[in-house]
Formats: C-alpha cells, structure tokens, sequence
C-alpha cells in the first residue's frame, strides 16, 4: 500500500512538467457535461446518465416530500418566497 503510494506521488509530481500530454491532473473527469445544454434545464443535474434508467413510482406521501426538498432548497425560488 505504501509502494503504490509513493509511486503514485512521484507520477502525479513528474506529470506537472509535461507539456500538451493528457495527465491526471488536466484531463476533464469523465462523466462531466456541465457545459452541455445547460441552458435547457432549470437545474444542474451534474452530469449524464451512465447505467440503465431505472424508473420508480412515488406514494402520494413521498412525492409531497420531495416537491417540497425542492421547493425549500431552490434558488430560483427565492424570489416567489419573499
């Protein structure tokens, strides 16, 4: 455990001084689509689906909860709160 740490260090130190080679430390995470049609949504999901879509029946109960989560924790809100 102790090896891979210390190789790991010493890689993660020598890649700061290659120049236009994709490294650890500048390559965009994999799953990160931030920038891609954010303008069509209303909320920043973080990213995209990656595994099957797995589609769930809310109770009355459970929905209620969670339309209110998101009306209490949104920003876009705000304005309609005062």
């Amino acid at each position: 455990m102790a090896e891979r740490y210390i190789a790991n260090e010493c890689l993660i130190f020598c890649s700061r001084y290659f120049k236009g080679v994709e490294t650890q430390l500048n390559r965009a995470q994999r799953n990160d689509d931030s920038e891609v049609n954010k303008e069509k949504y209303l909320f920043n999901s973080g990213g995209r689906i990656i595994r099957a879509v797995k589609s769930v029946q809310l109770d009355d109960n459970s929905h209620a909860q969670a339309h209110h989560y998101v009306l209490l924790h949104s920003d876009h809100i705000n304005p309609y709160l005062e």
